[in-house]
């Protein structure tokens, strides 16, 4: 467990607050995880699944056509559809208004011919 100056641990004494130990697990996963990062060059391309467990992704995927392969670009911001390859940002960003418009505009038109 970490230890604290004597003015850091008065502070918490004070503010009644109690450092919690992590647990070792998600130390490991959390290295993990940064080792990923550290070792992925900034242009590398990563493509994964929609999450389809989540309302946005259920609807998304209900509005594709049938001939379209959906995937998530992690490292994106913008929404593109490449020969019947829908690319968006992860869903936290498809949150945003902008995201949102560009994808149904992209759809729609998919829809249209």
């Amino acid at each position: 467990m970490k230890t604290f100056s004597y003015s850091q641990q008065n502070l918490l004494d004070v503010l009644r607050i109690t450092p919690l130990q992590l647990n070792a697990a998600f130390v490991s996963e959390q290295y993990r995880e940064v080792q990923v990062e550290t070792q992925s060059s900034p242009d590398t391309q990563i493509l994964t699944a929609p999450d389809l467990s989540q309302a946005l992704a259920q609807d998304i995927q209900l509005a594709l056509p049938d001939s379209v392969n959906w995937q998530i670009h992690s490292l994106s911001d913008n929404v593109e559809l490449n020969d019947k390859q829908l690319l968006t940002p992860a869903l936290e960003k498809l949150q945003q208004a902008q995201s949102k418009k560009t994808l149904w505009r992209l759809l729609s038109a998919l829809h249209e011919d």
